[in-house]
């Protein structure tokens, strides 16, 4: 956790771009059979262990590793360090984003959260592409 944080923080202060994964066992045997998915886990910034199974299986490998489990990464790295830009995301529905958020600033009073996106389970039409752009560039620095 402590280098994940780290690594992340590292990246935010070089003015970095990229997108860290969280997955355990299910969503590495996806991995194995969709080639899509593989890449977006190979090419993230940062893809840590959300499950202990992963973590075992690391470390039977022959690798030093912990769990990360994505929730107390999202509390521990805004804990760490405020970015006022932070803007929260859900694949559920836009309540679970705002709860997400809620939960947030009720851990870490202060904290300012920028917004909420919920990207749909399909592609972006322009509509949507049009609002994500004005969000992302009216809160965080290209």
């Amino acid at each position: 956790m402590a280098e994940a944080i780290s690594e992340t923080d590292e990246l935010i202060q070089q003015a970095g771009k990229g997108y860290i994964c969280v997955t355990g066992v299910h969503g590495v045997m996806v991995a194995q059979d969709d080639d899509a998915f593989m890449r977006i886990l190979n090419d993230s910034f940062l893809t840590v262990p959300d499950g202990m199974p992963t973590v075992w299986v690391g470390r039977h490998q022959g690798f030093t590793m912990e769990r990360v489990y994505g929730p107390d990464f999202m509390r521990d790295f805004c804990r760490h360090r405020w970015y006022e830009d932070i803007v929260t995301s859900s694949t559920a529905e836009v309540k679970g984003a705002e709860a997400l958020k809620s939960s947030l600033v009720r851990m870490i009073p202060g904290l300012q959260i920028a917004g909420t996106y919920t990207p749909p389970f399909r592609p972006l039409n322009s509509s949507e592409l049009d609002d994500l752009r004005r969000l992302w560039s009216g809160h965080v620095q290209t």
